[in-house]
């Protein structure tokens, strides 16, 4: 299953065309943002967001960009799996069986070439094992994947012609989450597997919810310290790595709270979220569509957090110079102008940011946050961008 955030520049009607072919529904409509959530027999759920772009080069064709919804994507790679066999019969069968059952199926004769397979990057989530293989067994297999807790979960079955208990135990004991004895039904494997990938899916759904905003489904702040931590070690390493960190607040949101309500509040807090989206460079693709110059960046990702209330936090990762940074914070300026469509009502807030950038010489995430939170008070009086470099900046935010 995926999801997908569908950018188009098209006008309501666009919406309704895509959401025909799509035999889906409309379900919700904000500031001139249409969200559909959409059946199809190949992309079971997809959810679109429709913006509408100003341009005149969008009136002869039309340009979409998918994203992947960060809800979902916790489900991408559970129906690849990683079978291992030394038997050729036996893992050409499995193999046949698997891939007719729907699966991505990976192949291999020896456990040392199913660790390949199971270590790198988008590497599968499921791993099907045969236990005796030479060189390395399939509970050795099991004990090395243990060994690394930072990755993502593998939900391991292990397929044995054992029957003792005490192996079956010690199979268990290696790291295996399930086994099953040879020969193998098809209704039972298939039943262990689709069990694998309940396991799996709940796993990630607590480890998501748990690091990012129930509101707006953007990074919370835990999440973001983490990820700037590591910004932070590999700064240490590479003296010609640079980073940025950006604390966006929002002027007078108290009073959407206070006259609208805090419903209201909520609903500005999503949309306020949804443009942040556009002003980073991690999208290039919503980038070209909103008709914004993506800046040339290197093959990280940004990221755009909710860390309270009406804050945001903006990493901007692998940047060339502090004029990065400052386009950027003139495209928040920018997505923040026009007016929101908020209970029936054209609101306009404006916000002031902060910049830090590890140029500075801070030696923590932490602190890299608190000067970049400094910096924004001081934007906040001043009416104007700062930085923890204190760089003289004029353009209003």
């Amino acid at each position: 299953m995926n999801e997908f955030l569908l950018f188009s520049p098209k006008r309501e009607s666009t919406s309704a065309g895509i959401a025909a072919t799509c035999s889906g529904r409309l379900i919700a409509g904000v500031n001139g943002a249409k969200r559909m959530r959409m059946q199809s027999t190949t992309q079971p759920a997809i959810c679109a967001h429709e913006l509408p772009f100003r341009g005149a080069r969008f009136r002869r064709r039309t340009v979409f960009s998918i994203v992947p919804n960060p809800r979902l994507s916790h489900l991408r790679g559970l129906m690849r799996i990683v079978i291992a066999d030394d038997d050729t019969f036996s893992r050409t069968l499995t193999r046949l069986t698997l891939e007719r059952s729907g699966y991505e199926v990976i192949a291999v004769e020896n456990g040392r070439l199913a660790m390949d397979r199971l270590s790198g990057p988008g590497a599968p989530r499921l791993a099907l094992l045969d236990w005796v293989m030479p060189g390395m067994d399939g509970p050795d297999v099991c004990r090395a994947i243990r060994a690394r807790p930072d990755r993502s979960y593998i939900y391991i079955v292990l397929l044995t012609s054992k029957e003792s208990k005490a192996d079956l135990v010690a199979g268990l004991e290696a790291g295996a989450d399930d086994y099953l004895t040879k020969p193998c039904h098809y209704d039972e494997l298939m039943a262990r597997l689709r069990t694998g990938q309940r396991i799996l899916d709940l796993q990630d759904r607590l480890v998501f919810d748990a690091r990012h905003d129930s509101l707006t489904l953007l990074p919370n702040r835990a999440g973001f310290m983490d990820r700037l931590a590591r910004c932070v070690d590999r700064a240490k390493k590479n003296r010609d790595y640079r980073f940025a960190v950006l604390f966006v607040d929002l002027d007078r949101f108290k009073s959407v709270n206070d006259n609208l309500g805090h419903p209201a509040g909520d609903e500005l807090l999503v949309q306020v979220g949804e443009r942040l989206l556009l002003s980073i460079r991690g999208n290039d693709a919503v980038a070209h569509a909103s008709g914004t110059q993506p800046i040339e960046r290197g093959p990280h990702e940004d990221m755009l957090a909710r860390i309270g209330g009406d804050e945001y936090a903006i990493l901007l990762d692998d940047i060339r110079s502090a004029a990065d940074a400052m386009k950027v914070a003139r495209r928040i300026r920018n997505e923040l102008t026009p007016a929101f469509d908020i209970a029936g009502r054209r609101f306009h807030i404006s916000a002031s940011v902060g910049i830090s950038l590890n140029a500075a010489g801070c030696g923590d995430a932490e602190g890299m946050l608190r000067d970049a939170d400094a910096a924004m008070y001081r934007s906040k009086a001043a009416g104007s961008v700062a930085t923890a470099r204190k760089l003289n900046y004029k353009q209003r935010a």
